[in-house]
């Protein structure tokens, strides 16, 4: 049974809204007994006892259930695991299901617990690729070459390229790698601030603001398709075939990979969001237009400014600070 809504008062942290006192559908029962609109057509089907949409012919099977469809919500029943999984299904292949969601109180802490593990998903999967590479390729036999090398390994040597620098001090990769965990918490909950129209009930919009975190999931695509370079960085495939000539070509040809199969799980996960916009706010005019266009310029904004400009400040200061000591 899906719990109820952790947040109803509108705390900072997650922005819902008001009082949720409006009346839900009634649980246990088949009719529909608030506002809530086929996604189909945007038919209003409160009071609505019929199987079908009478404008539609939409099946309204899953609009009458009385629990949860999203398996994350029964992860206890199901296990963690199984239900993770079943819930990136949906949500990646079936989102034109979570339309009758928004009938239901939907839980803000279990969508957020959804969020928080896609994203670690994600960024335990760049550690992994950082780490083996660093088993692959030590910096001391990669810098052999490229002597000398003095005072952090990072601030003198102009003859070493500054990719190297950065590998062989390795504080400038964990910077990077923090500006990355801030990336994905922040792209994750942007489009929750498009998903709260004033049309909708209270309730509606608490609904649609925890659903909008769900929208992530195709970054566990993302995550899972990183074991492809993760395992040409560390064969030597590109050595050993002649595609890179040397360990910083690798790097880079193993940056341009991870950056393309995440920027492709970003594009799917807003292809998402768009598709969960239709289906749950078929009667706001004009918001998946909205959201189509201002979630993707937003998080292409966000992802600059945290990927290029956050490092640079960072490491600006660290430089600044010592060189004076």
């Amino acid at each position: 049974m899906c719990e109820k809504n952790d947040n109803e008062t509108g705390a900072s942290d997650n922005h819902l809204i008001g009082d949720s006192t409006e009346p839900e559908a009634a649980m246990g029962a088949s009719t529909i007994t608030d506002d809530t609109y086929c996604w189909r057509c945007g038919y209003n089907l409160r009071r609505l006892a019929s199987k079908i949409c009478p404008e539609c012919a939409l099946g309204l099977e899953d609009y009458q259930r009385v629990e949860s469809i999203i398996p994350w919500v029964h992860r206890r029943d199901l296990g963690r695991c199984r239900a993770y999984w079943q819930t990136f299904r949906l949500l990646t292949f079936q989102s034109r299901r979570l339309g009758s969601e928004v009938v239901r109180t939907v839980s803000y802490g279990d969508a957020q617990s959804f969020r928080w593990i896609t994203v670690a998903h994600a960024f335990v999967a760049l550690i992994a690729i950082v780490i083996l590479f660093y088993v692959a390729y030590p910096p001391a036999a990669v810098l052999e070459a490229h002597e000398p090398l003095v005072a952090f390994g990072f601030l003198q040597g102009d003859d070493i390229p500054l990719l190297l620098k950065a590998y062989a001090a390795v504080w400038p990769i964990g910077v990077m790698l923090f500006c990355v965990v801030l990336t994905f918490a922040a792209v994750t909950a942007i489009p929750s601030y498009f998903f709260h129209p004033k049309v909708l009930s209270i309730r509606h919009q608490n609904s649609l603001i925890s659903l909008s975190y769900y929208a992530c999931a195709p970054l566990a695509a993302g995550a899972v398709g990183l074991v492809i370079p993760a395992f040409i960085c560390t064969q030597g495939f590109l050595l050993e075939n002649g595609l890179a000539e040397s360990p910083l070509d690798v790097a880079l040809d193993t940056m341009i990979g991870t950056g393309a199969i995440m920027g492709i799980a970003m594009l799917w996960s807003w292809l998402v969001v768009a598709r969960l916009a239709k289906r749950t706010m078929p009667v706001v005019k004009g918001r998946t237009a909205l959201v189509s266009v201002c979630v993707p310029a937003l998080c292409s904004v966000v992802t600059l400014l945290l990927l290029i400009g956050l490092p640079v400040i960072i490491l600006w200061l660290v430089v600044a600070i010592v060189s004076v000591w």
